[in-house]
């Protein structure tokens, strides 16, 4: 993986992880919901709020910015393989510990507003 390059390539990313991590928190709060497990239902729920809300607080920051288009496979939220390989972990072991994102690599900041 390339190291990002600047503050733009950035917004983009956390951009694309915030949204991606939204939906997939949705997802497992519906699965567990339909599973009932009413208790993981509501963390995921709480999850998705806090990441939409991180979402448009990353969109109103950047409107009117020039953002870089980023392919999907840029970036990627679990480790583990699409959701439902996430959720096999989850069930099988009652934890959520299968939910690991990934570590950004950045470069560090050229300049001294960034750093």
């Amino acid at each position: 993986m390339r190291p990002i390059e600047s503050s733009a390539e950035l917004y983009a990313h956390a951009i694309a992880l915030e949204r991606e991590a939204a939906e997939r928190y949705a997802q497992f709060a519906q699965r567990m919901k339909d599973e009932g497990r009413d208790d993981l239902a509501a963390l995921f729920g709480t999850l998705a709020r806090q990441e939409g809300e991180h979402l448009e607080t990353l969109e109103r920051r950047t409107e009117g910015v020039a953002l870089p288009e980023l392919r999907g496979s840029q970036y990627k939220w679990l480790d583990s393989g699409p959701p439902d390989d996430a959720h096999a972990d989850i069930s099988a072991t009652g934890s959520i510990s299968a939910l690991r994102p990934r570590a950004a690599w950045m470069k560090p900041a050229s300049s001294p507003r960034l750093k």
